[in-house]
């Protein structure tokens, strides 16, 4: 299975992206728009059909909630172990 996500933050579309990259990764990719405010991209003119959206702030949740579930997990930065 192969997950395409198109993250956005402040950046615009460029011409033709949405549908440009359905083409170029075929249908059996999963497209996802990753954005603030959760909508469509507006390139997305033949394949807006095949594009699923989220927001940045449903994927803070999505990785909470993992978080939450795992023994011995804490957030925050780590230092790698170090190797003998």
């Amino acid at each position: 299975m192969t997950v395409l996500i198109e993250a956005k933050i402040w950046a615009l579309e460029q011409r033709q992206q949405a549908d440009r990259l359905a083409d170029e990764w075929g249908e059996g990719t999963h497209l996802v728009f990753l954005t603030r405010e959760g909508n469509y991209p507006s390139t997305a003119v033949t394949s807006r059909d095949r594009w699923r959206r989220i927001t940045w702030s449903a994927i803070a949740e999505i990785v909470a909630s993992g978080v939450s579930t795992m023994r011995d997990c804490e957030p925050g930065v780590k230092e790698p172990p170090a190797h003998s």
